[in-house]
């Protein structure tokens, strides 16, 4: 098979039509095998006036392949999808479908006559696309899982004299990677077939519709039918829905459908609530019902979320410092609402500032207890809503020991502390009478206690695809042991008991956190607490995220450009990239570090080099370097004004990949050389060269 050049939707045409052509018969054949043998058909045909004569007429070049006089036998396996279609409803009666010959079978048809139906019907859907050589993700995966369910039922009736394995090959066929000149031939096959269908079809009317099948939440859709061959007069459209295995006729008075008309669906304020299959019916009310290729609406958009919420004291008065946000392809925020126990918050003049729509912020001035209470933000836009909230009242505090005190003996009090807004200050009191309290100095001998302390720091394991989040917890002398420790991620602590192995379990004696099959979704900010009886105490942040890069120009003599990409990175980066292309072309290709123009190149780790012989090259060409951790990918563009950085500052701003590639024994920092090497292999020198690098090791 050809390589993987197409794009998802292009891989998708491909193999839908493939399907479409060269698997649909395949059942076919084994359902005439079975009705009518290959020594009956001649006989067969011969005594079909439909066939030979009628208005299903034979045309001579199918006539070639399956009217043979005895004792020549037809070959099936030569047999089209048309021509098995056409020799299979006007010769094998007894498998008529429950709605006849032609007509769209209920959900609850499940006969062997009516799976062949849906073949035919998966065809026509396929006919919709012949215009273009792309079938969206949505539109496939709703198509093929249509033709998985026919194609089970008609495995489970043919089992008992087939010898294929439907179900297989159509796996088979949906693994397949195709290149242009599978799409290219598919293309040619697929119109033939379709021009076929078309002069056969002359006088029979036909439906068709058409219009976007991705519409964002809260923007109208639209289908217009097209009805050719065909009176409207004596015709009558319909339109339906189907979601799942459920069919529910649409009735356009509706509000949800105002605009609509016979040839039209209109689609008011699209909401996720509309994603189905949507098809027209053309009927003349003598049960021959025309059913129209099928649209999946695909609604898009997702709820806004809020990215930002933080609660600031300052100036008298208590400040919430907000944003949210929408994903791509999703309606904006309309509506922003501000509550106070769940009731309307009454704007009280001067006594709130903001909670407007974008304003990013939420003040309360002068609070007193009577802004005690939940107040909760609320943002809409078209798909849904998105709530926060936050509770303000006074300060709450808990004092309790493990064990009743006794004199001369050291007890040790825990108190547990809540506020919001932040607290201001806390100072320990004592009393002996339970009515007048005094301030405990804390630094004297008498008393004392600190939470523990934390460093931490991380490695990059890149032959195991895991990153190791040291924490190393200390404490001072006669400081109260730890008692607990644990990890957090964006805030949530981390259940490493239930991760399947995917996290290591941190502990007093061992706190470190290693993270195994690193990928995109570990992203994010990771952060150590260590509790003893005194307090808590939480880590530096340490963010997994995909590589930053900065790229700065080196100081030179000769006229040359020198580029010098900064790598910050955790994990550490394991791959770096320098790519090019022309102001015109479409594509970059990666920088041949073996060019003249490019002499000096490198796109080794940690600080990947590039030089550019030629300064007008930077005018004439686009330049970037992709950087790679097992987190994903960061691109940055090349400038000729990039900072100039002078070589004793390059040496000391470098980034976290260097300990990685500087260690000894580090495997990593030959990978770059070694995929070189490996590119202008011989066969001969293979295992020389592996020995070799096994030295390397």
């Amino acid at each position: 098979m050809a390589s993987n050049d197409l794009s998802k939707a292009e891989q998708n045409f491909t193999c839908f039509t493939k399907a479409c052509i060269d698997f649909i018969k395949l059942p076919l054949i084994d359902i005439l095998t079975d009705c009518v043998k290959p020594v009956d058909l001649y006989v067969k045909i011969k005594c079909s006036s439909v066939l030979m004569n009628g208005k299903n007429k034979l045309r001579p070049d199918q006539l070639k392949l399956c009217f043979h006089p005895p004792p020549l036998l037809p070959d099936y396996s030569k047999f089209d999808v048309t021509l098995l279609n056409t020799l299979i409803r006007n010769l094998c009666p007894s498998l008529k479908p429950t709605q006849g010959w032609g007509s769209a079978p209920n959900n609850t048809d499940t006969n062997i006559g009516d799976d062949i139906e849906r073949l035919r019907l998966f065809r026509n859907n396929f006919y919709a696309h012949a215009d273009s050589t792309e079938i969206s993700d949505s539109d496939f995966n709703n198509l093929w899982k249509n033709l998985q369910s026919v194609i089970q039922r008609i495995e489970t009736y043919t089992k008992t004299w087939s010898t294929t394995n439907y179900e297989q090959e159509l796996t088979r066929i949906k693994g397949c990677r195709f290149g242009y000149d599978d799409r290219d031939k598919y293309k040619l096959l697929l119109e033939a077939t379709l021009n076929v269908s078309k002069s056969e079809k002359l006088d029979e009317p036909d439906i068709l519709i058409t219009g976007e099948d991705r519409v964002v939440c809260g923007d109208s859709a639209r289908f217009d039918a097209e009805v050719k061959r065909a009176q409207l007069s004596e015709w009558s459209i319909t339109w339906q829905k189907k979601t799942d295995d459920i069919t529910i006729k649409i009735n356009t008075s509706d509000k949800k459908y105002k605009g609509s008309s016979r040839r039209q669906l209109v689609i008011q304020s699209v909401c996720k609530d509309d994603e189905a299959e949507y098809q027209a019916i053309l009927s003349n009310g003598s049960k021959l019902n025309i059913i129209s290729n099928i649209i999946y609406l695909q609604a898009l958009g997702e709820r806004p979320v809020f990215d930002v919420w933080d609660i600031v004291t300052d100036d008298g008065a208590i400040t919430i410092e907000y944003r949210y946000k929408v994903s791509e392809h999703s309606p904006q925020v309309y509506q922003e609402e501000w509550t106070k126990n769940r009731e309307a918050l009454n704007r009280t003049p001067f006594k709130y500032l903001g909670g407007q729509l974008y304003s990013n912020y939420f003040t309360i001035k002068s609070p007193t207890l009577d802004d005690k209470g939940t107040y909760s933000c609320t943002v809409t836009n078209a798909v849904g809503s998105a709530s926060k909230d936050v509770k303000f009242d006074v300060p709450f505090a808990h004092i309790s020991t493990e064990s009743k005190g006794v004199f001369g003996s050291m007890t040790i009090l825990k108190s547990e502390v809540k506020s919001c807004p932040k607290l201001e200050g806390v100072e320990w009191q004592c009393s002996s009478d339970g009515n007048k309290f005094f301030r405990i100095d804390i630094s004297t001998p008498h008393y004392h206690g600190s939470p523990p302390n934390i460093t931490t720091s991380h490695e990059t394991y890149f032959e195991k695809h895991s990153v190791k989040l040291i924490g190393k917890v200390f404490l001072y002398d006669n400081c109260n042991a730890t008692t607990d420790v644990f990890w957090t991620k964006n805030g949530n602590e981390i259940d490493t008991l239930n991760s399947g192995g995917k996290y290591s379990k941190a502990s007093i004696d061992d706190s470190s956190l290693t993270i195994s099959d690193v990928n995109e979704h570990d992203a994010g900010s990771y952060q150590l607490t260590a509790t003893n009886d005194v307090g808590s105490t939480q880590s530096d942040v340490i963010v997994l995220a995909i590589p930053e890069v900065c790229v700065k120009r080196l100081e030179n003599c000769d006229g040359c450009l020198v580029f010098t990409a900064l790598i910050q990175s955790i994990p550490a980066a394991y791959h770096a990239q320098w790519k090019v292309k022309g102001k015109d072309d479409d594509t970059f290709k990666p920088v041949d570090v073996n060019a003249k123009e490019y002499n000096g190149t490198s796109n080794s780790l940690p600080h990947p080099v590039l030089v550019v012989k030629q300064k007008e090259e930077i005018q004439k060409q686009h330049f970037y370097i992709q950087v790679d951790n097992f987190v994903g990918s960061s691109k940055t563009e090349i400038s000729e004004n990039a900072e100039i950085l002078s070589e004793t500052a390059f040496k000391t701003e470098g980034d976290n990949s260097s300990n990685i590639f500087n260690k000894n024994g580090s495997t990593i920092r030959f990978n770059e050389l070694r995929r070189q090497i490996i590119k202008g292999l011989k066969q001969s020198d293979l295992q020389e060269l592996k020995d070799s690098l096994e030295g390397i090791k």
